[in-house]
């Protein structure tokens, strides 16, 4: 028996990450426009059953997924996502999208520096996607509610409304799973309005002896 190579079998993957995406995104919006109870909780029942399948899809993965570097710099991930920014304007410049200043006064996010740069990275390049030229993105670090984790939250709102805007959402997020599986997080997508979109990239806390 001829197995697959990994390449197509991990594209396959990605694609049927993205199709869960598409679904998840309708019962979104189905959540955030429907008028009754009912509908508002079956809309909750699909996305937490596409959560459900996609864990299932990350753990079945996770023996052909690179392990995390053992390797860490822990210091204030803040300063590095200022960095990001400064780096990144000219490249944002260009495609006439707007990313305001970062709060100089900020309380400390304590991570990876490596791995909160490469998040970070990875949710610039879906928010430029997302928001389009002459659209508003924001990249911020955030913990969640116990405090005990970080994460990469991105905000993104188009200018000028695209057609496109929800494939460019899906395969934005089917991006950022991967992502987390490979270092142990997890994604985060939040309501918005049409035209914009909001998630976090959750980092799984830090282990050090």
């Amino acid at each position: 028996m001829n197995h697959p190579p990994l390449e197509d079998f991990t594209h396959s993957v990605v694609r049927m990450r993205s199709s869960l995406a598409r679904v998840e995104l309708a019962a979104s919006r189905i959540a955030r426009d429907s008028l009754t109870p009912a509908t508002r909780e079956l809309a909750a029942g699909i996305t937490e059953s596409v959560r459900e399948i996609d864990e299932e899809i990350g753990t079945a993965l996770g023996t052909f997924c690179a392990e995390p570097d053992s390797s860490i710099d822990v210091g204030d991930c803040a300063q590095v996502l200022a960095a990001t920014r400064d780096r990144m304007l000219p490249i944002l410049r260009a495609h006439a999208i707007e990313w305001p200043p970062i709060d100089a006064n900020h309380e400390a996010f304590l991570h990876d520096r490596v791995v909160v740069e490469r998040a970070a990275l990875l949710m610039l390049r879906a928010g430029i996607a997302l928001a389009g030229r002459g659209g508003t993105l924001r990249l911020s670090l955030v913990h969640d509610r116990h405090e005990l984790n970080i994460g990469v939250r991105l905000s993104a709102e188009q200018n000028v409304p695209s057609s496109d805007s929800d494939n460019l959402l899906c395969d934005s997020l089917a991006g950022a799973r991967a992502f987390a599986l490979r270092h142990r997080g997890s994604l985060e997508l939040h309501d918005a309005a049409r035209g914009a979109a909001l998630m976090t990239l959750w980092l799984a806390p830090l282990e050090v002896e």
